[in-house]
């Protein structure tokens, strides 16, 4: 089984909701998380995007109300990995 998760970090409540999901399945089960907050050490778990592409996706979203568009590279590499992935 394949299983991709999508989260804002690998902490908190919902991080360790998708970490114990993870050590839950078998060895043979294919994982791959991405998030924004990488905190642990898990080499399942990539970070989406860079300090400087999070700044960028801000400023474009507080000042000129583009929220969907901020992060277009981050959401590329994300879709490139998911559809390796399969």
């Amino acid at each position: 089984m394949k299983i991709a998760s999508i989260n804002i970090c690998d902490n908190g409540s919902t991080g360790k909701i998708m970490l114990d999901i993870f050590n839950q399945l078998d060895d043979s089960d294919e994982k791959l998380a991405f998030v924004r907050h990488k905190y642990g050490d898990n080499d399942v778990v990539q970070r989406i995007n860079t300090t400087f592409g999070y700044r960028v996706h801000k400023v474009l979203s507080m000042y000129f109300g583009l929220d969907e568009w901020g992060n277009y590279f981050a959401t590329k590499k994300v879709v490139k990995e998911v559809r390796k992935f399969k």
